[in-house]
C-alpha cells in the first residue's frame, strides 16, 4: 500500500509494529528448566502446542478512552519472557498475552522491550519502536496489538497495532521483592483507521482517516518459586549461559530430490525443545537464486510440529526443475530454543524438484527402431526425457539429472515389460561420448513378444523415482508408440558348417590352432547373425572335414580333372586353380551332396587361406533394386520392388551357400573370420542383401571401398540386444555405435575389414528382411531338404496341408487351391543327379532323393551342345531325360547337377552326348541296406571309436554318405562319398542329446538304402575352441582388449558345477562374472573389476559337469589381460541360468495364485489334421496355462516337411466358447462340444477344433504332455 497523508501513518505504523516484533523477539525465548510443563501432558490445543510450556505469571488490564468498540475494555493473562537480548545488555523484555478475549491463535498482546534489569526498580518512559528510531536512551519499547479494537463499520478498518508516540510516551514501572516481581503499565496508545472498500483501502476516501487513541492500564506479577527461578534471575540480568543446539534429523534428508511441486512439507529436528516466537520468515527462510543469482524467496508458513521439530510448508507452487533451500538462521537474532540455545552456525536443508519434462519418447527395438515384431526375439524400449535449462533461474540452482522410474503398459494398461529405475541427465549436457553409449536414453529390457503377449501399443509412464511426499502419486509424463507384427516370420535358422581340406590343407588338414579358430568364428557368426536378421534362434552346426581330393576325386573318371591330376595342391603356384579361385563348381558340387542330405538352411565351407578374397555366396533369388543405392542415400523413391518369388534368377540356379576363405589379412595376427562378420556378410547376400553403397564394377567397388571405409553408414537406427534380452547397445548413424567409436559401418559395406561391433543394418535392409526372409527360407526348404526314402509315401497327404497352411494367399485360399490339387499327378519322387564332364568324358555322382526340384547348379548356355541324362527304369523305359551343360575339352570340365521327376524304379542313370554313353550309373541286383558291425542298436558309442559296416556288394562300387542326430529330427551329414565300410566321426561334429543316431546311406549310384543305428552316445566332455589360445603375439593384438577368457564346450553346462571355474591374479581368486550363451555350451569368464595392468589366469577344474553327468576330462587354464571393454564377450553371453537338458530353455515357470503355467522342456504328443484325408504329425507342447479347475489356453508347434514351423494357439474364451489360430491364419471359434475340446487333467491335454474360416476349414485333433 502506498500512500499519502494519514494512509501514510497508517503504513508507518504497520512497519513499527514489525520493526517491534523484530525487536522484542530477535533472540531465543526460552524458560528455565524449573518452567517447562510436564512432557507427557497432551495438549489442550495449538496455542497450548504453541505457547503453553513458556507462560508464567498473571496480569490483568483496562482499556479505556477510545472511539472505537473496545469490547468490556478488561483484559487478562500470562505472560511469556523473551532472552534478554545481545551479551552484555542490561535489558529485557515481555509479552502479555490476554487470554480474557482469546479465540485458539487470535487473541491480543502487550509487547514490551528494553526495560532495565532489577533488583533494583525504576519508573521507564516507552514508545512505539518506530518513534525511537532517533535513539533510545532512557527509553523502552512498547506495543499493544489490540484484537479488542472493532469500528463496526464495513467501511472503515482499524489497524490494530496501536504504540505510545515518543512526545507522550508511556511509563513501565518495576519492582521486585525478595521473591515478587511486579510490573505496571500506564500509556496512551493512537492507530490509525482508515477507509475501506471491498476489503482494501479506499484511496478515493483517504482524507476520512484518523487516529484513534486509548487508555491502557495493566499490572503484572511473578512469584519467584523454583519453576520460574530462572526468569525471575533473568529479569534482574542474571543468566545462565547455555549449550548450542543442533540438527539431529530432517524430512526429507539433505539434497532429496523429486520433491512436489505442491503439498510438500518440510520437517527439521534440533536436540532442544524451541521457542515458537523466534519461528518466521525471517529466521526460517525457503528460497532458490535467479538467473543473476539473486535472491528468490518463497512465502511459506513455520510452525512447531512438536516442541523440537520446525514444519515448513511453502505457500506458493515450486518451480519445476529447481534447487531450493530452507536456512535456519543462527546466532541470537535466528531460531532458538526455549532455554536459550542458538544455532551455532546457519543450517541449510537443500532439495529440488521434479522436473516436468518437455517431451517424453518411447521407441522399440529388435533389431531397428520400430520395426515390426518378430515372436519369441527379446525387444528392448528406449525412452527418451528431453527438458531444456530454465532462463529464470541461475544454472547452479537448477536440476540437471534426475532419477526417474518406467512403466511401459499396453493398450489396456497391463505392464509387460519389468519396472524400470535410472537416472536421466538434461540433453544438452549429454557430451559426445555419452550420446555415443546411449546416455540420451533410459532402456528397459525383460519382454520378448509372443502370440499370448502382443500389445499394439507401447505405452511408457515416466514417474519421478522415490518422490517426495511419498503419500502423493505424481502425475507421469507419456508417451505412445504403436506396435506392428511380422505377418510371418522365421523361428529358427540353421547352417552347417565344415572344414574343406584341400591345397595347403590337403596332407596334414588345418592346425588345431585353425580349427580352434574356425569354431570360434563359427560361434561368433551365428550369435551375430541371431542378433541382426529377423529371426528367433540361429543355430550353427560342426559337420567335420570334407577332404576335397578324397570326395570328389574318387568319383569314377574325376582323375582326368585338372585339379585332381594336381591332387588340390596348388596354393603354392599362384598359375594354379586354387590360387585363382576356380575351384568353386566343384565346391558347389560337393555341396549338391551334402545340401542334399542335410536339414540346414544354410552350408558353410571354411577354406584354406589360400583361397583368397572374403568370401562368396550363391542364393537363388536376385536383389531387389531397392535396397541397391548410394551410400549416401538411405532411402529409395523408386518404384516397389516386385514379389519375392518373381525374382528368382531366370535360369533357376542358386543355393544358399557359402564359401569362406579362413586367410589372414596383412594387418592382423588371427584369420579375418575371427574378427570381422564375414559370414553374416554372405547371409545377407543369400537373403538378398545387395552390397550398401552398391558398385556398379569391381573398379567402382575399390573406390567405394576407398571412400566410405571411415564414412559413417547412412540411415541406421538400431540395437544390438543379447540374446537372452537382458542387455543392449546403440547402433545410430546419428548419434553413434556404444560398441566402438569408430565409424559405424553397414554390414553389407563390399569391404569388410573391422570387427564384427562396427556394423549393423539399416531399416530399410531389415524392413525387406521382414517382409521376404519367411518366404525365402520356406523356399529353399522346399526345394533342399531331404526326406527319407522311408518316409515317400507320407510325403504327398503332408504337402497338401503344408502348401494349406504356408501358402502367400488367404487362408480360405490357400484351402481351396488344396482341395482342387489332383494328388494322382503327384511324382512318385526327385532324384538329384549330378556329375561332371568335358565334353568328351564325365563322370556321374551317386543320385540323391531330394524333396522337390533344385536349381540346377549350371545354366545350359548352349543347347546344341548340350549333353543329356538318361533315368531309364527296371525294363529299360525311359523314365526321364533333360540337358545338362556341357564342358569342352580345351576350356576344361564342367560340373553340373540336376533334378528329376521319376515315377517308378530307376534301373540306371547315363550320361550321354548323342547315342555314346560318357558315364553310366547302374542298379546292383539285389543290394540291401548295409549292416553296422562295430556297434548294435543301442550300444554306447564313445567319441574317437570307429564307425564300420559291411555290404555284400561293397566290390560293386557302392559309396555312402554317413549322418548324425542328436534328437532324430534335426540330421547333418558327416561324410558323403565314402568308397569304403568304415569311418571315424570327428568328436566335434558329436553333440550329445537324448535320441542320438546315425544313419548310413547306402548308394549303387541309381538307389539309396538306409540303416539307421541309435545309440548312447560317450563323449567326453571337453573344449571344441578356446580364446585367447596362447599364443602372445596373437592374443596381445588381436583379443587382449577383450578382458575374458571363452571356452566352447562340446556339451551344454550343468550349472550347478560352476563351482569349479576360478578366476585367479598373482595367485590369488579374485571377484568375476561367469557367463553362459544361449545353447549353455559357451562359457566367458571376465574379472568383476578389470586392472588392464594385471594378468588373470582362468582355471576351469575338472570338477565341471555337462548336463549329462560328465566331468570335464582336464582342467583348462587360459591367461589373459584385464581390459574393461564393451566387446565381443559381453554381446555373446550374459550370467548363468540352468538349463534343461533337453529344450536347453531357462527351467520353472511364473504362477500365480489363480493360475499355473508350465513352461520349459517342451511336451510331447501327435497332431492328426482332416481335409480330404488324414494327416497325423508330431508337435510340440509349447505351453500350458490352467487354473484348478479347467484348462485356459494351450500352445502346440510342429513341422510340415519343407516348410515353416506352424504353431497353434488355443484359447478358452467367455462362456462356453473355445478359439484356435494358426501362425499366419485367421482366427476360429466354436462352442466346447462334439466339434470343440480343450481339456486338462493331471498334465495330459487334449484338444480338438478347426482352423480357417467357414469357407475353408481344416479340422484337427491332438493329444499331448504339458511342460515339465
Amino acid at each position: 500500500m502506498r500512500q499519502s497523508g494519514l494512509g501514510s501513518l497508517i503504513d508507518v505504523c504497520l512497519l513499527a509494529t514489525l520493526l517491534s516484533v523484530v525487536v522484542l523477539l530477535s533472540a531465543d525465548a526460552a524458560l528455565a528448566q524449573g518452567s517447562r510443563r510436564d512432557s507427557n501432558a497432551p495438549f489442550k490445543d495449538a496455542y497450548d502446542v504453541l505457547y503453553g510450556a513458556d507462560l508464567v505469571g498473571t496480569w490483568k488490564g483496562t482499556v479505556r478512552g477510545s472511539s472505537l468498540s473496545q469490547r468490556d475494555g478488561v483484559m487478562s493473562g500470562q505472560a511469556v519472557f523473551p532472552r534478554r537480548g545481545y551479551e552484555n545488555r542490561n535489558t529485557f523484555g515481555i509479552i502479555l498475552h490476554d487470554h480474557r478475549h482469546r479465540k485458539g491463535l487470535e487473541f491480543s498482546q502487550v509487547l514490551i522491550g528494553d526495560l532495565p534489569c532489577g533488583p533494583k526498580g525504576q519508573m521507564t518512559p516507552v514508545a512505539h519502536g518506530l518513534e525511537l528510531q532517533g535513539g533510545r536512551a532512557g527509553f523502552g519499547s512498547v506495543m499493544f496489538e489490540n484484537w479488542l479494537a472493532d469500528t463496526q463499520r464495513d467501511d472503515m478498518s482499524v489497524y490494530r497495532n496501536y504504540g505510545a508516540l515518543r512526545k507522550n510516551p508511556g511509563v513501565v514501572q518495576t519492582e521486585w521483592t525478595s521473591d515478587t516481581f511486579t510490573l505496571r503499565l500506564t500509556s496512551t496508545m493512537v492507530a490509525g483507521v482508515a477507509p475501506v472498500k471491498n476489503h482494501t483501502f479506499d484511496y478515493e476516501r483517504q482524507k476520512e482517516g484518523y487516529l484513534d487513541s486509548l487508555n491502557i492500564d495493566l499490572e503484572f506479577t511473578l512469584r519467584k518459586t523454583p519453576r520460574t527461578q530462572a526468569i525471575f534471575d533473568w529479569t534482574q540480568c542474571d543468566q545462565t549461559e547455555f549449550e548450542p543446539m543442533q540438527v539431529v534429523e530432517t524430512t526429507p534428508e539433505h539434497g532429496r530430490e523429486n520433491v512436489l511441486l505442491e503439498g510438500s512439507e518440510f520437517l527439521i529436528e534440533l536436540d532442544a525443545p524451541l521457542y515458537a516466537g523466534s519461528l518466521d520468515e525471517t529466521t526460517v527462510i525457503l528460497s532458490t537464486r535467479d538467473q543473476a543469482n539473486g535472491y528468490v524467496f518463497v512465502a511459506t508458513d513455520v510452525s512447531l510440529d512438536a516442541p523440537d521439530r520446525i514444519r515448513v510448508v511453502p505457500k506458493e507452487t515450486l518451480l519445476p526443475g529447481t534447487i531450493y533451500e530452507i536456512e535456519l538462521v543462527s546466532g541470537e537474532d535466528g531460531v532458538r530454543g526455549r532455554d536459550s540455545e542458538v544455532l551455532p552456525a546457519d543450517f541449510r536443508l537443500a532439495f529440488s524438484t521434479v522436473v516436468d519434462p518437455d517431451r517424453v519418447q518411447v521407441d522399440l527395438y529388435q533389431v531397428s527402431q520400430n520395426a515390426a515384431m518378430v515372436y519369441g526375439k527379446p525387444a528392448v524400449a528406449r525412452v527418451a526425457t528431453q527438458w531444456k535449462e530454465r532462463d529464470d533461474i541461475h544454472s547452479a540452482w537448477q536440476v540437471l539429472s534426475y532419477p526417474i522410474r518406467i512403466e511401459i503398459k499396453d493398450e489396456y494398461e497391463k505392464s509387460f515389460f519389468p519396472e524400470k529405475k535410472g537416472r536421466v541427465k538434461r540433453p544438452d549436457l549429454l557430451d559426445k561420448e555419452e550420446i555415443r553409449l546411449g546416455k540420451k536414453t533410459l532402456d528397459v529390457y525383460g519382454w520378448s513378444p509372443s502370440s499370448g503377449r502382443s500389445p499394439t501399443t507401447a505405452v511408457a509412464l515416466v514417474y519421478p523415482d522415490e518422490p517426495y511426499p511419498e503419500d502423493i502419486e505424481p502425475v507421469p509424463a507419456i508417451a505412445e508408440q504403436s506396435i506392428d507384427y511380422a505377418s510371418r516370420q522365421v523361428d529358427r535358422l540353421t547352417f552347417d558348417y565344415y572344414i574343406a581340406e584341400h591345397s595347403e590343407w590337403l596332407e596334414r588338414g588345418a592346425d588345431p590352432d585353425m580349427t580352434n579358430a574356425i569354431h570360434v568364428a563359427a560361434m561368433r557368426d551365428r550369435l551375430f547373425a541371431n542378433q541382426i536378421f529377423p529371426v528367433v534362434s540361429v543355430i550353427g552346426r560342426f559337420q567335420g572335414r570334407f577332404n576335397v581330393q578324397d570326395t570328389i576325386c574318387s568319383v569314377p573318371g574325376a582323375k582326368s580333372w585338372m585339379v585332381c591330376k594336381e591332387g588340390f595342391n596348388s596354393w603354392s603356384d599362384p598359375r594354379h586353380a586354387a590360387a585363382n579361385n576356380d575351384f568353386g563348381p566343384f565346391f558347389e558340387l560337393m555341396h549338391e551332396q551334402i545340401a542334399a542330405q542335410s536339414s540346414a538352411d544354410i552350408l558353410v565351407a571354411y577354406h584354406p587361406p589360400s583361397l583368397q578374397g572374403g568370401g562368396q555366396a550363391t542364393s537363388p533369388f536376385e536383389q531387389p533394386q531397392s535396397l541397391t543405392r548410394p551410400g549416401d542415400e538411405p532411402y529409395w523413391f523408386g518404384e516397389p520392388d516386385s514379389p519375392v518369388m518373381e525374382r528368382l534368377h531366370g535360369d533357376r540356379t542358386g543355393r544358399n551357400m557359402v564359401i569362406m576363405t579362413t586367410l589372414t589379412r596383412g594387418n592382423q595376427f588371427v584369420p579375418s573370420i575371427m574378427l570381422t562378420p564375414l559370414v553374416a556378410h554372405e547371409f545377407g547376400h543369400i537373403f538378398g542383401l545387395p552390397h550398401t553403397p552398391y558398385a556398379e564394377s569391381e573398379e567402382h567397388r575399390g573406390q567405394v571401398c576407398q571412400k566410405h571405409y571411415k564414412t559413417i553408414a547412412a540411415g541406421i537406427e538400431g540395437m544390438r540386444v543379447s540374446l537372452d534380452g537382458a542387455s543392449g547397445w546403440q547402433k545410430s548413424s546419428k548419434d553413434g555405435n556404444a560398441q566402438s567409436s569408430e565409424p559405424l559401418l553397414n554390414l553389407m559395406f563390399p569391404c569388410l575389414y573391422e570387427t564384427r561391433n562396427k556394423y549393423w543394418i539399416d531399416p530399410n535392409q531389415y524392413d525387406w528382411l521382414l517382409e521376404n526372409m519367411p518366404t525365402m527360407v520356406s523356399h529353399s526348404r522346399a526345394r533342399m531338404a531331404r526326406i527319407d526314402s522311408s518316409s515317400i509315401a507320407h510325403v504327398e497327404s503332408a504337402r497338401s496341408v503344408r502348401d494349406s497352411m504356408q501358402g502367400q494367399t488367404r487362408w480360405h485360399e490357400m484351402m481351396q487351391s488344396v482341395e482342387q490339387t489332383d494328388h494322382s499327378a503327384q511324382v512318385q519322387r526327385w532324384l538329384l543327379i549330378s556329375g561332371w564332364n568335358d565334353g568328351e568324358s564325365g563322370g556321374l555322382l551317386p543320385a540323391v532323393t531330394v524333396a522337390g526340384p533344385r536349381p540346377d547348379l549350371t545354366e545350359v548356355d548352349a543347347p546344341d551342345a548340350a549333353l543329356q541324362v538318361r533315368v531309364l527304369g527296371l525294363d529299360g523305359v525311359v523314365l526321364a531325360s533333360d540337358l545338362v551343360a556341357s564342358g569342352h575339352p580345351d576350356k576344361g570340365a564342367k560340373p553340373f547337377a540336376r533334378t528329376f521327376a521319376i515315377r517308378g524304379e530307376p534301373g540306371r542313370i547315363q550320361l550321354m552326348r548323342g547315342e555314346h554313353v560318357l558315364a553310366e550309373r547302374k542298379v546292383v541286383p539285389g543290394l540291401k541296406p548295409s549292416t553296422f558291425v562295430s556297434h548294435e542298436d543301442g550300444d554306447v558309442f564313445t567319441a574317437g571309436e570307429e564307425l564300420v559296416w559291411h555290404n555284400d556288394h561293397q566290390g560293386s562300387g557302392l559309396t555312402h554318405a554317413l549322418r548324425y542326430s542328436a534328437d532324430g529330427e534335426q540330421w547333418r551329414t558327416l561324410a558323403i562319398l565314402l568308397p569304403g565300410q568304415s569311418f571315424t566321426p570327428e568328436m566335434s561334429s558329436l553333440t550329445p542329446g537324448d535320441s542320438v543316431a546315425f544313419e548310413l546311406v547306402t548308394s549303387d549310384g541309381v538307389r539309396s538304402f538306409v540303416t539307421r543305428l541309435p545309440v548312447k552316445l560317450s563323449v567326453p566332455f571337453a573344449p571344441v575352441a578356446m580364446w585367447p589360445t596362447g599364443h602372445p603375439q596373437r592374443d596381445a593384438a588381436a583379443f587382449a582388449g577383450y578382458g575374458s577368457a571363452t571356452v566352447l564346450l562340446n556339451a551344454p553346462i550343468q550349472v550347478d558345477t560352476l563351482d569349479a571355474v576360478r578366476l585367479l591374479s598373482e595367485g590369488k581368486v579374485v571377484a568375476h562374472e561367469v557367463m553362459l550363451d544361449d545353447t549353455g555350451a559357451q562359457l566367458t569368464v571376465a574379472p568383476s573389476d578389470p586392472d588392464h595392468e594385471r594378468e588373470y589366469m582362468l582355471i576351469v577344474d575338472p570338477g565341471l559337469q555337462s548336463i549329462y553327468g560328465d566331468s570335464l576330462v582336464a582342467q583348462i587354464q587360459i591367461q589373459f589381460t584385464g581390459v574393461d571393454v564393451q566387446e565381443d564377450p559381453s554381446v555373446l553371453a550374459w550370467p548363468a541360468r540352468r538349463h534343461d537338458k533337453a529344450s536347453k530353455t531357462t527351467v520353472g515357470s511364473t504362477k500365480s495364485p489363480a493360475s499355473e503355467s508350465y513352461s520349459g522342456q517342451s511336451g510331447q504328443g501327435d497332431i492328426t489334421l482332416s481335409l480330404g484325408q488324414s494327416v497325423t504329425l508330431n508337435i510340440q507342447v509349447l505351453d500350458c496355462l490352467h487354473n484348478l479347475e479347467m484348462l485356459e489356453s494351450v500352445r502346440i508347434e510342429f513341422q510340415i516337411p519343407g516348410a515353416d514351423s506352424i504353431q497353434i494357439e488355443m484359447t478358452r474364451e467367455q462362456g462356453n466358447l473355445i478359439s484356435a489360430k494358426a501362425s499366419h491364419g485367421p482366427r476360429a471359434t466354436g462352442a466346447d462340444g462334439q466339434d470343440w475340446a480343450l481339456q486338462w487333467d493331471g498334465g495330459q491335454v487334449f484338444a480338438r477344433g478347426m482352423l480357417g474360416d467357414d469357407r475353408q476349414a481344416t479340422a484337427f485333433e491332438f493329444r499331448g504332455t504339458c511342460p515339465s
